[in-house]
């Protein structure tokens, strides 16, 4: 999804945020936080990584949300990076 598949009551508003950082630094679990928090998350995906981070001994692992490969999980890093929206309510003066 781009900015411009939003409808244009959106578009207008919509920020693109980058987060950049070293390796192992927590950009992953800082993403899958904010996905968290602002309801942007898909039926079921919490509880896929509810589960995959308790077969694993962990607590939450927010950065299993950013990881569409296996590998990923079991090395303990995001290797393939993508744009994921999420949105934040609006805020009102």
């Amino acid at each position: 999804m781009t900015t411009n598949d939003l409808p244009a009551s959106l578009r207008a508003a919509a920020t693109p945020i980058v987060i950049v950082g070293h390796v192992d630094h927590g950009k992953s679990t800082l993403i899958g936080r904010l996905l968290y928090d602002t309801d942007s998350l898909q039926d079921g995906k919490l509880a896929q990584i509810v589960e995959s981070s308790r077969k694993r001994g962990l607590t939450v692992e927010w950065s299993f949300l950013l990881d569409s490969l296996q590998i990923e999980r079991d090395q303990g890093v995001t290797v393939d990076s993508t744009r994921i929206p999420f949105h934040l309510a609006a805020v009102s003066s």
